[in-house]
């Protein structure tokens, strides 16, 4: 079987599994805290059964797992579950030619803390900012420690903040935030899988680092 019948076949697994209103509504729920298959039947006001089959095609889809905790199984959404959703769309929707001096809306996701790779996607934020383009950074994982980077060689935290005086906008994954403790900073205010996409979906252009 060829590579692009493969690639095809896991798009559209992935497709079919986002073509629910339900499924939708438990990644929603996930977003927020892994919870397990009582707690989401009471929240979506959906019979247990029903909800097994729905986690059923999301964990076959690669967008949720599971874990046990004692006698009850927790389910929550894998790390890469919205980068499987970005690269999907990615792969089937080319962005639309811009015109010459036309503003961009400029979609920046930064999942890792390394100082140097996050200080120079922060540049190329500020100067994106600073051409009159509009910017929204979504910080995932590892990137949600932005505000704890502290090296002198690379000043993340005076860069970051010239981004939010220049106009730029920080999401940060609420998950990925109460996994640490944290309550969230201006440069990290809690936000949803839905910022994530919206930040996706309403970008000419889409940065992951």
């Amino acid at each position: 079987m060829s590579e692009r019948i493969v690639v095809a076949e896991e798009l559209a697994q992935l497709f079919s599994a986002l073509g629910s209103d339900t499924r939708i509504r438990i990644l929603r729920e996930l977003e927020e805290r892994a919870l397990c298959v009582g707690a989401l039947a009471m929240r979506l006001d959906v019979t247990p059964s029903a909800i097994s089959q729905h986690l059923t095609v999301l964990r076959n889809a690669g967008l949720v797992r599971s874990d046990r905790q004692g006698s009850f199984v927790h389910y929550r959404l894998t790390e890469d579950a919205r980068e499987r959703c970005r690269v999907a769309l990615d792969s089937i929707v080319q962005p639309p030619p811009l015109q010459e001096d036309q503003p961009v809306k400029l979609g920046i996701v930064i999942t890792q803390n390394d100082p140097e790779t996050v200080f120079n996607t922060l540049r190329l934020a500020l100067y994106s900012l600073e051409q009159g383009d509009q910017v929204r950074i979504f910080l995932s994982g590892k990137g949600v420690e932005i505000d704890q980077i502290d090296d002198p060689a690379f000043d993340v935290k005076a860069q970051a903040q010239a981004v939010v005086d220049a106009g730029g906008e920080f999401l940060a994954c609420g998950i990925c935030l109460k996994l640490r403790n944290s309550d969230g900073s201006e440069i990290c205010p809690l936000s949803t899988l839905r910022d994530h996409y919206e930040v996706v979906r309403g970008s000419d252009r889409l940065v992951t680092v």
